[in-house]
């Protein structure tokens, strides 16, 4: 009996930069809540950002964020992973000699940008409804940072670099990940999607076969191998696929609600 669904948002629950649920999944997440079924919304998004997106069922469901380096759950912080001075300083130097990319900065309070008014930071505030404001410099802001995105409309992982992919390969202290073809993710190798749902598990006395999850990026591959019943959208790659039990549908044809109402309801 599945007692845990998690789902990634951005290219499996909804398109890329989606602002609003699918038709009938705040009803579908109620239903999942008197039946005594919990539902996680996981995702690279900050908390602000999946709030705004839930908002009409914003108090019945967990939120796994910043590709799990933030778990909330009943309004209380169950863990968070925050970057180091020294990995978050040296990223960020690489981050910045990208002049033709964008990256911002996820904190526990907000998230953060550097650049004066770009196209992607407009485009973060407004369609991903996300807390971000431009400082000066990221390092010293008033917050623990736990996430740096990286930013290419065409392609992150070519435009930052295989060099950096190999360096921050999650063998070391950081691990940088795609979270779809425009973002690289870069968080603590003890973090994760996946550790956010056993610290879930763990919480509630749910089992690995007792949990139902829906991926499509990289950053999604820990979650799907955590979950007993996984799906990974037909949009994602060979690897995430080959991670999951099965596949879905993607978002255009409401995979994750048609699978969750005919498996589960």
């Amino acid at each position: 009996m599945i007692k845990l669904i998690c789902t990634d948002i951005d290219g499996t629950l909804v398109k890329d930069g989606g602002s609003e649920l699918p038709k009938g999944f705040a009803g579908l997440v109620r239903e999942l809540k008197k039946r005594g079924i919990l539902f996680a919304a996981a995702s690279g998004r900050p908390y602000s950002s999946i709030k705004h997106l839930f908002k009409d069922v914003a108090e019945d469901i967990i939120y796994i964020c910043e590709s799990g380096c933030l778990v909330i759950d009943g309004g209380e912080v169950l863990y968070s992973k925050c970057l180091d001075e020294k990995d978050k300083t040296e990223i960020l130097e690489h981050m910045r000699s990208k002049k033709d990319s964008d990256y911002f900065a996820s904190g526990i309070k907000r998230a953060y940008c550097e650049k004066s008014e770009s196209k992607m930071h407009k485009w973060v505030r407004d369609s991903y409804k996300t807390d971000l404001i431009c400082v000066d410099d990221i390092l010293k802001v008033d917050d623990e940072i736990i996430e740096l995105e990286f930013y290419d409309e065409k392609d992150a992982k070519k435009a930052i670099g295989e060099d950096f992919l190999k360096k921050y390969d999650g063998r070391g202290s950081v691990k940088a990940m795609d979270a779809g073809y425009m973002w690289v993710v870069c968080i603590r190798s003890d973090a994760g999607k996946g550790t956010a749902v056993k610290a879930i598990c763990e919480k509630y006395g749910i089992n690995k076969e007792e949990v139902m999850a829906f991926g499509d990026s990289q950053n999604d591959k820990d979650m799907l191998l955590a979950a007993g019943e996984s799906y990974a959208m037909e949009t994602a790659s060979q690897e995430i696929k080959q991670a999951a039990k099965y596949t879905a549908p993607n978002w255009e044809h409401n995979g994750v609600y048609e699978t969750i109402k005919n498996r589960v309801l």
